[in-house]
């Protein structure tokens, strides 16, 4: 081999261990920022107090692992019998979600508001009929309890859906004597009696697309929020060009002539107003899903 061969091979062999070493390098780099990022809150002397989610970004990766390991609960085992009270009712809502989504099975949810998991849920049929998964969400310690008893084979997050695009603590009231009916007060418009409502308290909210992330689905099939009042802010969170969502059920209340008006800006067409004794909603049909209907199947509002 000559000395011009050798100074080649020479370079070549320098460039190489360069290259590795710059890899290597970055990707330490890397290792430790997102170990930072996903861990940081671990470290010595944190608490949750000292963590402020407000100032962190939705999809912030240590806001996602700590949401996924504080806040929700795993989907109960598939062998697992749920823990019911009663014959599981399917309602009217649920009833006209199955038809726009042609009986769909495999489904997936959101259930906002969900109370106990059981009384008049408009979750609970699509999962044991038709074999849905997906998220409940309750911030009332008292009503959690009793959803996590049921033993749901979906996810569960024992917090509040944010009326911001970040994490923030809110206080919160329930009821005295109408179990799981809580609210935000200063979000709430119905009519409020002196005496009626609990002391306030503190609950964590996070944002909704923070809880998808977390939980790592961006596709969904329903959403059904009653959440007394604070409807329309949560709705204003969700970046509809992230998240896909089919159906949409949203108790009627004081500000529904804004939720029709974010809603219809978004695409989404009004498909009926739905009134029974305990119920009061409105629903609205992503126009995707509004194209796989038989013309004339449903009326739809353009108002």
């Amino acid at each position: 081999m000559t000395y011009v061969s050798c100074k080649k091979v020479q370079r070549g062999t320098i460039l190489v261990g360069e290259l590795v070493l710059f890899l290597l390098g970055n990707y330490l780099i890397y290792s430790t920022i997102r170990l930072i990022n996903e861990n940081w809150y671990y470290l010595p002397g944190h608490t949750e107090t000292d963590l402020d989610f407000s100032s962190m970004e939705y999809d912030d990766l240590g806001l996602l692992r700590f949401i996924k390991q504080n806040y929700l609960n795993d989907p109960a085992d598939l062998e697992l019998e749920r823990n019911l009270t009663k014959t599981v009712w399917k309602g009217p809502v649920t009833e006209l979600v199955l038809k726009l989504l042609h009986n769909k099975s495999n489904g997936f949810f959101i259930e906002a508001g969900a109370n106990d998991g059981e009384f008049l849920s408009n979750s609970l049929p699509l999962e044991v009929y038709h074999d849905w998964s997906g998220l409940l969400v309750e911030a009332d310690p008292a009503p959690l309890q009793r959803l996590l008893s049921k033993r749901r084979k979906a996810w569960v997050a024992g917090c509040c859906l944010s009326p911001f695009n970040n994490s923030v603590k809110i206080n919160m009231v329930t009821h005295k004597e109408w179990n799981g009916i809580g609210n935000i007060p200063s979000l709430f418009k119905g009519v409020v009696k002196k005496g009626d409502f609990s002391d306030p308290f503190e609950v964590q909210c996070f944002p909704l697309y923070s809880l998808l992330l977390a939980i790592g689905r961006t596709e969904v099939d329903y959403l059904s929020l009653d959440i007394e009042g604070a409807e329309y802010e949560v709705l204003k969170t969700i970046p509809f060009d992230k998240v896909s969502i089919n159906i949409i059920s949203v108790e009627f209340n004081k500000k529904s002539r804004d939720i029709i008006k974010l809603l219809h800006k978004h695409g989404y067409k009004s498909v009926k107003r739905i009134r029974q004794p305990y119920i009061d909603d409105l629903i609205f049909i992503n126009p995707k899903i509004l194209k796989t209907l038989r013309p004339g199947q449903f009326t739809v509002s353009h108002h």
